[in-house]
């Protein structure tokens, strides 16, 4: 279901944790985008966990400042809200699919026109040049 951005700020302010996904072998967009909305999250007193499936972060990201668990055990029952940003394709969510897709309560958070990641609310925007671009504005 696709959502507006106040949804998502309400669906967030009803959570209590948050695990943020990002897609495998991830970029600047990507984790600049996850750390903006685990931010958000934490700024509405949520507790906050992103998760990628890799090993290590690209050399040219290892500057910012992101908290990510790379290739952590998951347990989904642990969070009340999941939410993925700029992965457009289940396979890029590595182990993390079968959580993902089978959680009660999950976010996309994406620009690509061409995917295939469905969550229960979706806010896509194939318009906007990044998924950081689209963090920004929520």
């Amino acid at each position: 279901m696709m959502v507006q951005m106040k949804q998502i700020i309400k669906l967030i302010k009803k959570s209590n944790r948050v695990a943020v996904f990002a897609h495998q072998s991830a970029d600047a967009d990507c984790l600049g985008s996850q750390s903006a909305i685990s931010f958000l999250c934490e700024s509405f007193g949520k507790k906050v966990d992103c998760y990628i499936d890799d090993e290590k972060l690209p050399n040219n990201c290892k500057f910012m400042d992101v908290n990510i668990n790379l290739g952590a055990l998951f347990n989904a029952k642990d969070y009340d809200l999941l939410i993925s940003v700029d992965v457009p394709s289940e396979k890029q969510l590595g182990k993390y699919k079968h959580d993902f897709i089978n959680h009660p309560n999950t976010i996309v958070i994406d620009h690509h026109k061409e995917r295939n990641l469905i969550g229960k609310k979706m806010l896509v925007d194939p318009n906007s040049a990044s998924c950081s671009e689209m963090v920004f504005d929520l």
